[in-house]
């Protein structure tokens, strides 16, 4: 779990050092929602002119949704937008809980026909494409929950090594290399937005 201060380190990262003008997105695999300090982490954020999005699939566990509440503090706080994946529950259901408090940005539908492999870490190997990820043509990467970075969010083991968010604050540049997961992968290569 990603530390308070670890984060406001990433949004000092994001908003003084990437030329990004994007919504910070709140997670990389796990559920963002369960984390104990997320208002305060979105507060922080807002407090530093950082929007920050994430998402969810609605769960505290697998029977029971995130209550109305909840999500109206995370608004109090300066959230906006959530993205939803249907893993649990409907896009319909979900809506329902939120309405009025926040907007679904996107919606994933975890049906077997939208699902990937993630690089062949979860199934077959994928068929590699040979043009150039949003992460390589960006140069953009992840933040570990640890401070560490990571070449692509499908890099959840950090096999990108020898930087972290210290580093980039302090000046170190980041330039995407490729890992030994690129020689599987055929993801984040279309109209992926970051």
């Amino acid at each position: 779990m990603m530390s308070f201060e670890t984060f406001a380190k990433c949004v000092e990262l994001f908003r003084d050092h990437c030329d990004n003008t994007n919504t910070l997105r709140l997670h990389n695999f796990g559920e963002a929602a369960l984390h104990p300090e997320l208002p305060r982490l979105i507060r922080h954020a807002r407090e530093q002119g950082v929007r920050c999005s994430f998402f969810t699939n609605g769960m505290r566990s697998r029977k029971q949704a995130v209550e109305r509440e909840y999500w109206q503090g995370l608004a109090d706080a300066g959230l906006e937008t959530v993205d939803f994946s249907a893993h649990a529950m409907s896009a319909k259901e979900f809506q329902g809980v939120i309405r009025d408090v926040l907007v679904v940005g996107r919606v994933f539908d975890p049906a077997p026909e939208n699902l990937g492999t993630w690089a062949g870490q979860v199934g077959p190997n994928e068929i590699p494409i040979p043009e150039p990820c949003i992460f390589q043509r960006k140069d953009a990467f992840v933040v570990l929950w640890d401070g560490r970075i990571s070449s692509c969010c499908l890099d959840v083991e950090g096999q990108f090594k020898g930087l972290h968010v210290d580093d980039l604050l302090a000046g170190r540049r980041y330039e995407f290399r490729p890992i030994p997961l690129c020689r599987t992968c055929s993801s984040m290569r279309h109209e992926e937005r970051l």
